[in-house]
């Protein structure tokens, strides 16, 4: 779940810096996550309404997993160094559907566990987000040299993905 922010906000923030981006520059990128502020409002949309997959839940993670990758596959797709407020539009947009992912997944899981395992539940979620964290903001930049930015984002995307194809073949919410 937080492995793209993981990625923009720790590993980005040091190559971006490591490129000569000046700091001021450097800042703005921690607006992209001004989304994830925005829950609280678009919650309540999410819990409600059920869009055309089945399962209320499973439709918006549908939705938010396919824009996160194709957004992380767009991102990587615009030039760093000329392109930089694109490219904070496009991961603040990608936040946003990260977001949307995040609320679903919390409403699903209360849907499908009882609050004695939904104790066990959320404890398994921190701890890929965690792993999400660790792999976004530490291994993505480890391998940065050999990947890039383009490289790495298309990496983002297709980890991303796996996470949608898992959604793709789930069908146990009613």
């Amino acid at each position: 779940q937080y492995i793209g922010v993981a990625f923009i906000i720790s590993a980005a923030m040091a190559i971006l810096r490591q490129q000569g981006v000046a700091l001021d520059k450097l800042a703005l990128l921690n607006l992209v996550a001004l989304p994830i502020v925005g829950k609280i409002f678009y919650a309540p949309i999410i819990d409600k309404y059920r869009l055309h997959f089945q399962g209320r839940y499973r439709s918006w993670l549908l939705i938010a997993q396919a824009s996160m990758a194709s957004l992380l596959i767009i991102a990587g797709l615009i030039d760093l160094q000329t392109n930089f407020s694109l490219i904070l539009g496009v991961l603040a947009l990608y936040v946003f559907f990260m977001s949307i992912q995040d609320v679903s997944v919390d409403g699903l899981s209360c849907k499908l566990f009882d609050s004695e395992t939904r104790k066990f539940a959320s404890s398994i979620q921190f701890s890929g987000n965690l792993l999400g964290n660790i792999i976004g903001g530490g291994l993505i930049l480890m391998l940065y040299p050999w990947l890039d930015w383009h490289g790495s984002l298309w990496l983002l995307a297709g980890l991303t993905g796996i996470s949608f194809i898992q959604i793709i073949f789930f069908r146990n919410e009613k």
